[in-house]
């Protein structure tokens, strides 16, 4: 004889899926709209990438050459703050004036000016906008703070409520509502552990104290920036880019260097920053620019537990923790969420009412 079911476990289901399904509607537009715009970011450098001109092939100049062939096609009054080599990309030159140039990394040519931001830039800032703080300010990242929270608990909820039927596909006779549910079920599953890590990473982004908790640290206050030591009188002193990266790259070998931050003034330091493939976050070596000595090396390998917390939940929120595949999860992961609250909403506006 087969058992009936706990009259306790059915009224407690009930209240989960009526939670489940109400809290989801009230939240699904905002939801949508963090989703879509999730979704966009995690591909964000692919765009841009795809609007900038590539390097071109052939021998690479040394970094002060290429700086100094540059600098000879600019006006005088320009100074150049930094030179970015993006891989795949031509190297970037940023002025202090905000202007910026490509250049070709084989010969020094000037080969593309940006005057500000490109169109895909600033669509990119809207979006960046939109999905932090709804174009709403401090009320709007509370809103997506409570979202990312909600957004756990359905995770969580809806693979409870699923666990009886445990259905993995559309039925072959469903249609109408039924078809939309069947969907919603199965994405849900599926997508159950991204979506999860993307709203609980997102949520300790807004929120990081119970993230400092589980790991035993607090944030600590940044040192204050090295100065180069000006030469004394008579004192000859001729480096450039060349010894500068020289000597930041003895202090954190194996590391490519993909920025170069030239010094704005006499005690100003170098800033020489380093990212390998598919890494989450940046290593720093300061430089005299005087003597070419290690002024302060910032090793992310070796920096407090709670930088490095930080940098890795937003590579787990954004995809960055391992190159293209995790970014390819992160997208998946924000389009299954936005197709969740799609379908949620389509099945809410075909239900049947008293009138039918």
């Amino acid at each position: 004889m087969r058992a009936l079911p706990d009259r306790n476990s059915v009224n407690m289901r009930l209240v989960l899926a009526r939670l489940h399904w109400w809290t989801g509607l009230l939240v699904m537009p905002v939801l949508f709209v963090v989703a879509l715009s999730g979704a966009v970011l995690a591909v964000a450098p692919w765009l841009e990438s795809a609007f900038m001109p590539g390097a071109p092939a052939g021998a690479v100049l040394g970094p002060s050459e290429l700086l100094a062939r540059a600098v000879r096609q600019l006006p005088a009054d320009q100074a150049v703050a930094s030179i970015d080599w993006t891989s795949g990309r031509a190297p970037l030159l940023a002025l202090r004036s905000g202007e910026r140039w490509f250049v070709d990394p084989t010969t020094g040519r000037l080969i593309r000016h940006l005057a500000g931001q490109t169109p895909v830039e600033s669509m990119i800032g809207v979006v960046h906008q939109v999905h932090v703080r709804l174009f709403a300010g401090a009320v709007g990242e509370w809103l997506v703070t409570i979202v990312s929270l909600v957004a756990l608990f359905m995770t969580l909820s809806g693979v409870i409520l699923w666990w009886r039927s445990k259905r993995l596909a559309i039925g072959r006779q469903a249609h109408g509502r039924r078809w939309f549910r069947d969907l919603h079920d199965a994405l849900g599953v599926y997508s159950s552990l991204v979506i999860a890590g993307l709203a609980l990473s997102g949520t300790l982004l807004a929120w990081e104290e119970p993230l400092y908790w589980a790991i035993g640290s607090q944030p600590e206050r940044e040192p204050p920036l090295p100065h180069s030591r000006p030469p004394s009188p008579g004192e000859i002193a001729r480096l450039g880019p060349d010894e500068w990266m020289a000597t930041a790259k003895r202090a954190l070998p194996g590391v490519p260097v993909f920025r170069l931050s030239l010094p704005s003034g006499d005690r100003s330091p170098v800033m020489v920053s380093f990212q390998g493939s598919g890494r989450p976050a940046v290593s720093t070596v300061w430089v005299d620019r005087w003597s070419a000595q290690v002024l302060r090396v910032d090793d992310f390998r070796t920096a407090p537990a709670a930088y490095r917390a930080h940098v890795y939940t937003r590579a787990l929120h954004t995809g960055d923790l391992a190159g293209a595949p995790t970014v390819l999860v992160a997208l998946l992961g924000s389009l299954a969420l936005a197709a969740l609250a799609f379908t949620a909403f389509v099945s809410w506006r075909m239900r049947p009412t008293r009138r039918d």
